[in-house]
């Protein structure tokens, strides 16, 4: 495809694809060089480069190297090697979904999630699958994504329920005393004495305020003993207004 217009306009291949097949074997030369590169990669490297003199050989012994000759030669020998791959592929697929479908029987989620680890972990297994794809892959790929997403809504659930079993349980057995009646009357006075030396002029500061009268003990509301929790609520917000 790079070389289909240069080709379709008569260049030759000495023109087009071999200068830039010797650009690449300079590069990897000075990679290989710098150690720069992993082992795969210069593998992959010098497959591509020995792939390509091959296809310019098979160009040289057919007399077609320059023009359309030349590009239609290219592509139908590319044809042939993806016509070699495509049954590899097929073998290849088969085998992965087959050991899915043997996790899947024999063991549970858990060893399904650490098979899955796996496949994702390995650069040959995901490069397979992010060029020809695989059914089963994405099949319990998505299940476990699912399953781990109904598991976190279940748990926050569970802890939802124990939470509301908690409460109601600590409301039905505490009750209000009539000390803790006393604490809130206490902080109320303290409340009202912190926001009127917030508000009052400075003159009026340097007084001590002197918090509002309470009633008399005999005419005090206090809570009853059997007074909940619920309850107190509704004492702050009284004190509060």
């Amino acid at each position: 495809r790079e070389f289909k217009v240069e080709l379709g306009e008569g260049a030759g291949l000495e023109d087009t694809l071999i200068p830039r097949l010797a650009e690449r074997e300079a590069d990897l030369a000075r990679v290989v060089e710098a150690n720069t590169m992993s082992a795969a990669g210069i593998r992959h490297q010098r497959l591509v480069i020995a792939k390509v003199r091959s296809l310019i050989g098979a160009c040289t012994l057919e007399r077609a190297t320059a023009g359309p000759d030349a590009f239609e030669l290219l592509k139908r020998l590319y044809k042939e090697d993806v016509d070699k791959i495509a049954p590899l592929v097929e073998d290849a697929d088969a085998k992965m979904s087959n050991a899915f479908q043997f996790v899947a029987d024999v063991f549970d989620s858990r060893e399904m999630l650490i098979f899955l680890a796996e496949i994702t972990t390995r650069q040959t297994t995901t490069q397979f699958i992010s060029h020809y794809g695989n059914e089963a892959f994405y099949q319990y790929n998505d299940q476990l994504q699912v399953d781990a997403s109904r598991s976190k809504l279940e748990e926050r659930i569970g802890q939802l329920e124990g939470f509301e079993e908690s409460t109601g349980a600590y409301a039905a057995t505490h009750s209000v005393t009539d000390g803790f009646s006393a604490g809130m009357r206490s902080s109320c006075a303290t409340a009202w004495a912190m926001t009127w030396a917030a508000r009052a002029p400075e003159p009026m500061r340097r007084q001590s305020p002197s918090p509002p009268r309470q009633a008399p003990s005999s005419a005090r509301r206090s809570f009853p003993p059997t007074t909940t929790a619920a309850s107190s609520s509704g004492a702050l917000t009284a004190c509060a207004a």
